[in-house]
């Protein structure tokens, strides 16, 4: 029903008691009520809209899914029109993201739309809050106030911002009160504040402040981080671990300024394990500042300060300007972190830069070294200069002191690039006693002396070559004097060869390079001095006699199994001199190695009233079985014993000795006759000595002893058990 002013040419009134509006697209809109141009207006209207519809008239065309129930009622009038109502949003999907559901009362008055009782079942959580407008033409001013429990915003994080999503856990949970007020709609004259929560299982933070004018923050964040390296991934340093976090955001929207303290009670850097990690970060325009980080790990304490440039978003392609101090640090836990581990045990106090990025990373470090260990060579102290590209660790200088000895070196390890697995090393020492190498000191205390030696080597680690010479000007055998000794080495090829001289004995041989090490030394004597030798088994006679000895040794095996070396040694001369008495080798001397067993083949001495064979074998100082038959000379009973200081004459023997060597059983007889021998003890001589005594394996049976001393006559038998 329409009413019409024929006078003024326009309408009066339109009542509508029924109109419905059904589209296409299946929008059905019903409307009742009655418009009065200058009167008062009483309209209502309900109606469906499918959402899709409403992607036509978007800038940005999404797929938009759901439906809009609403019903609302307009009073007032034309100028000034009052407007209440409700709406209801179902099945809400926006660019292929479910929403949910959400529903509002909505009414305008005096120029201010008013969203209130904002209730919604999003993302699998509860929002509720109000909102209000103000416009005129334009958005003025406007307030808000929403508070979200328990949403599960996986989906929606992850399509907008893929980096932070990947951080997140599907189940994740997002609680909050947010209040955000604004004139309108210049950010800059923006104002909010509340707090915000966010919870999984790997992760949970909180957030709280306020957004002030200008968009300038201040909101307070703490957290927990099963593992930072969700968040956190630098080239060359993979940190892990559980993190705890507080600190503030400042600065504005646009430049925001991030702030605090990461502390991890245990952390991992590649395979290092660290007791603690405190790191203090300021995070603003891709600058991550460390102000400092500090690790520590036993009684080691890194100390890093500088910045971490970002030069692309979502923290990647750093640029890395630190230094930092360490104390009683390990070297080799910095370089386990680029390379493999080295035996570096060491304590070391310096100074530590990194500069570069992730293509072209340089470590430096300037360490001095306490008491410790390199490659097992043990050591009071030291300087280190050390480098790291990303090619290479090179070592610019070393040196190592231990007492007055000092060992000095440089080279490089390659781990990367054309240089993997290839090194250089140039190693010498001016002054090094044998004593103070670990090496040898862990095998024998027999060798004292100061040596000179330079060593270099370069190539692949697994088939390097090798040059080296060691120098000794006076080497002790057990504190005996035998003059100079001197050693080279080389490595090429398949073999390390080896040549030296000591004791007038020239000697040379090679070494296989691989698992097994075979070996083959040839040795030649010529008129080796042999006495020091024997001071390894009594000392003192080496004051007493000259051994000297021509011959060759060939000496063969596998180093990396001492059951197959073999010897076999002929001396064709072998000369010993004591005092005024001479004794020699009556024919070769033939000597074997071979399974743990040192065959005596062939051995026979002669000399003034001396006969000697020896045959037989010692296994390994475990079991003996030696037969020693002849006559000798009773001088040489002085050698065997201080007891006795004076011997002439000459003794019968035929020993079997057999069984233990600390305990052998012994067979045989022994006669002497017509000897001289003087005691230190009795200091007594005894002439015209004459003893037969005899050995079965269990007794000593003095068959008869008969001897003068002091003007009389002395004579006995018996038998020891």
């Amino acid at each position: 029903e329409v009413s019409i002013d024929f006078k003024e040419r326009a309408i009066r009134t339109v009542k509508v008691n029924s109109l419905s509006i059904i589209s296409a697209d299946k929008s059905k809109i019903w409307i009742d009520g009655e418009l009065n141009n200058k009167g008062p207006l009483n309209i209502k209207g309900n109606g469906i809209i499918p959402l899709n519809e409403i992607t036509k008239y978007m800038k940005h065309k999404k797929d938009l899914q759901g439906r809009m129930k609403f019903a609302v009622g307009i009073k007032g009038t034309f100028i000034n029109p009052l407007v209440e109502g409700n709406f209801t949003v179902e099945d809400l999907a926006y660019d292929h993201i479910k929403y949910g559901k959400l529903n509002s009362d909505i009414s305008y008055k005096n120029k201010l739309i008013s969203l209130s009782n904002l209730k919604g079942k999003v993302f699998n959580g509860d929002i509720n809050g109000d909102i209000n407008l103000e416009f005129d033409k334009k958005i003025n001013s406007f307030n808000s106030f929403l508070k979200v429990v328990n949403l599960q915003p996986y989906k929606f994080i992850t399509n907008y911002s893929p980096r932070l999503g990947g951080s997140l856990q599907k189940n994740g949970i997002v609680s909050g009160e947010i209040r955000i007020n604004g004139k309108g709609l210049d950010k800059s004259m923006f104002e909010g504040n509340g707090w915000l929560t966010y919870k999984d299982n790997n992760q949970s933070f909180s957030l709280s402040g306020e957004i002030r004018e200008d968009l300038n923050l201040s909101i307070g964040v703490s957290g927990e981080l099963t593992d930072i390296a969700s968040y956190l991934h630098i080239p060359y340093f993979p940190l892990h671990g559980h993190a705890s976090l507080t600190g503030e955001i400042s600065g504005t929207v646009e430049k925001p300024v991030v702030s605090g303290v990461v502390m991890m009670p245990k952390g991992v850097v590649k395979d290092v394990l660290f007791d603690s990690i405190t790191a203090d970060l300021s995070f603003t325009e891709g600058m991550l500042q460390l102000q400092p980080v500090t690790l520590r790990r036993d009684d080691a304490i890194y100390k890093m300060n500088g910045n971490i440039h970002f030069r692309s978003p979502g923290f990647k392609d750093p640029y890395f300007e630190l230094t930092g101090e360490i104390t009683q640090a390990s070297p080799k836990d910095i370089v386990s972190i680029f390379y493999n581990i080295l035996p570096l045990d060491m304590k070391t106090d310096g100074h530590i830069k990194f500069s570069g990025d992730s293509k072209d990373l340089l470590f430096i470090a300037d360490l001095r070294a306490s008491p410790g260990s390199m490659y097992g060579q043990s050591f009071d102290d030291g300087r280190i200069n050390l480098s790291i590209n990303r090619e290479r660790i090179i070592f610019d200088n070393v040196t190592l002191k231990k007492g007055k000895d000092i060992l000095s070196g440089n080279g490089w390890i390659g781990f990367r690039g054309e240089s993997r697995g290839e090194f250089m090393a140039d190693i010498s020492s001016e002054q090094f006693r044998l004593e103070d190498i670990d090496i040898i000191k862990k095998r024998t205390m027999l060798l004292r002396g100061t040596s000179t030696f330079k060593i270099t080597g370069s190539g692949k680690m697994t088939d390097p070559l090798i040059k080296g010479t060691i120098s000794i000007s006076n080497l002790f055998i057990k504190d005996v004097d035998t003059g100079p000794a001197y050693l080279s080495l080389s490595k090429e090829d398949s073999e390390l060869k080896i040549n030296g001289n000591s004791l007038d004995m020239n000697f040379n041989g090679a070494i296989t390079w691989n698992r097994d090490a075979s070996f083959k030394f040839v040795s030649h004597l010529d008129d080796t001095v042999l006495h020091p030798f024997l001071s390894i088994l009594k000392p003192a006679i080496t004051m007493k006699v000259s051994v000297k000895a021509s011959g060759d040794a060939v000496i063969e095996g596998r180093l990396s199994d001492p059951d197959t070396i073999q010897a076999d040694i002929r001396l064709s001369r072998v000369n010993g001199s004591y005092s005024d008495y001479v004794i020699e080798n009556d024919g070769e001397i033939i000597l074997s190695y071979s399974e743990n067993k040192l065959t005596f083949d062939s051995v026979r001495f002669k000399g003034e009233g001396t006969s000697l064979s020896i045959i037989g074998s010692l296994v390994n100082h475990r079991d003996i079985n030696m037969f020693i038959n002849g006559e000798a000379d009773l001088r040489l009973l002085t050698l065997l014993t201080p007891e006795i200081k004076y011997s002439k004459g000459k003794a019968f023997i035929a020993f079997l000795i057999s069984g233990e060597a600390g305990h052998p059983s012994l067979q045989g007889g022994l006669a002497i006759k017509d000897g001289s021998v003087r005691s230190a003890t009795f200091k007594q001589s005894f002439e015209d000595v004459n003893i037969s005594v005899f050995f079965n394996g269990r007794e000593i049976i003095l068959e008869s002893i008969q001897a003068s001393v002091g003007g009389g006559r002395l004579s006995g038998s018996g038998k020891v058990g």
